[in-house]
């Protein structure tokens, strides 16, 4: 694997963690 496709796997990681908590975020703020 060369670098390039470390990096994108890496940041396909870090989009994927950021979805979830925004997911996480709004189901939160429309409960209250």
């Amino acid at each position: 694997m060369c670098r390039w496709e470390s990096l994108t796997y890496y940041f396909s990681g870090i989009e994927a963690l950021i979805e979830e908590a925004f997911s996480l975020f709004t189901a939160e703020m429309s409960a209250q």
